[in-house]
């Protein structure tokens, strides 16, 4: 109680990433020419440091296009402690 939580994931893969470009140049005329080009990066494996324990699923999450004034003050609201007095010189 009172620590967080710690997580060394065991298969870890060997992160890596992938940067690519391409262009063209096309001259029409002296005065007038096209470029486009593309930039691409693409990362693997990432490791991620900070995992979302308190995640809320899909299905309770709202679909509504509007704020529900209601629902959020009911889960922002401040709730007690449940673990107050558990731990040593903690309140």
């Amino acid at each position: 109680m009172g620590q967080t939580v710690s997580f060394l994931n065991p298969e870890m893969k060997n992160p890596y990433s992938l940067r690519w470009t391409f262009g063209v140049q096309h001259s029409f005329t002296s005065n007038l020419l096209l470029e486009v080009s593309y930039i691409g990066n693409h990362a693997v494996h990432l490791p991620v440091s900070v995992t979302q324990l308190n995640v809320i699923p899909r299905q309770f999450l709202s679909t509504s296009p509007t704020p529900d004034a209601t629902l959020a003050g009911t889960l922002t609201g401040t709730v007690a402690n449940p673990f107050a007095g558990l731990l040593p010189g903690k309140t």
